[in-house]
């Protein structure tokens, strides 16, 4: 058999991956393949009241004055308290909004109910980490003029989210659905 080639185990083995990467492919490129991401909500109409809904916010917070080297750690409290609170209102609303979201989908991804649902809890996380730091600028600011030891108070982000930083998570949900509007503000 000096010309003919045996077919190994391991020949037909590599024969049939080329293979079912080829089908792979061909299948990737028909109609009949998946094209959206399946984070993406199905209700457009949500996505674009919640962009408006995100736009008064945002233009709310850029209103407020912005924390300066000359700004107190009192002031700063009232600042992040009065940008907390516009937030918090927001996502009051996008809660009452949400709660018409279908509880069922066309898509191979999770229902817009669970989707928005799990996008307002991470809203909650950031609220909370939001007030965190506001009782920290208070209790500093309670401790004398130069805030004691705590001067230097930054705003921290809690390790909630197993895989990444969960205001990551916000605002790609924002984006990959056409709610720019709804990332997080830059305030703090």
């Amino acid at each position: 058999m000096t010309g003919a080639r045996r077919w190994t185990a391991r020949r037909v083995l590599a024969a049939a991956v080329v293979a079912a990467s080829f089908v792979f492919w061909v299948w990737a490129f028909t109609p009949w393949a998946r094209r959206e991401n399946p984070a993406r909500i199905d209700d457009r109409g949500f996505a674009a009241a919640a962009d408006a809904r995100c736009a008064y916010l945002q233009a709310l917070i850029a209103e407020l004055p912005t924390a300066r080297p000359e700004t107190g750690l009192g002031q700063r409290a009232e600042q992040v308290r009065a940008g907390t609170a516009a937030v918090e209102s927001l996502v009051a609303d996008l809660r009452t909004s949400a709660a018409d979201l279908s509880t069922v989908t066309d898509s191979d991804g999770p229902p817009d109910s669970e989707l928005v649902a799990s996008w307002l809890e991470d809203w909650g996380v950031y609220i909370a980490d939001r007030r965190t730091y506001e009782a920290s600028l208070e209790e500093a600011a309670a401790a004398g003029p130069d805030g004691g030891e705590r001067s230097d108070i930054r705003f921290l982000l809690s390790d909630a989210a197993p895989v990444g930083i969960y205001t990551q998570r916000m605002d790609g949900f924002a984006r990959l659905n056409g709610m720019d509007n709804c990332q997080i503000p830059g305030d703090v």
